[in-house]
């Protein structure tokens, strides 16, 4: 009923008196429901925001404290790879050094050692000048 009302406003369609009549009414009926509406709307009891501002709070609280948890668990599962990282490598440490404490590695040869000499306090490198 509108698009033809429309319509005929910008000459485009013919809306007769009677439609026109019942277009009238019932924006007329519509603007008392909406009056009615917003009288009610108007007596409706005020909300104690209190306990809606309470639970906010409280939501970002626990919002805070899991992230913090999450970051902390984070943290906690980083030093535990390290942690193992190391345990790992003393571990094959340990396993390079038992398996290699059965050898034992002896050398022998000739050393010389060099004598104290009489003169200027140096040691002797003259032949025959050690034992």
């Amino acid at each position: 009923p509108y698009s033809r009302f429309a319509n005929a406003r910008r000459g485009r369609g013919i809306v007769d008196d009677e439609m026109q009549k019942k277009l009238v009414a019932g924006c007329r009926t519509a603007a008392e429901e909406l009056g009615r509406f917003f009288v009610q709307v108007a007596h409706m009891p005020r909300l104690d925001t209190k306990m809606l501002e309470a639970r906010y709070i409280l939501r970002q609280d626990i919002e805070r404290n899991t992230v913090q948890s999450l970051q902390e668990h984070a943290n906690m599962r980083t030093q535990q790879r390290l942690l193992s990282e190391k345990q790992n490598v003393i571990r094959e440490a340990k396993d390079e050094e038992a398996m290699h404490s059965e050898y034992t590695r002896e050398v022998s040869g000739v050393r010389w050692v060099l004598k104290d000499s009489s003169l200027h306090a140096t040691l002797c490198d003259a032949p025959g000048c050690h034992s």
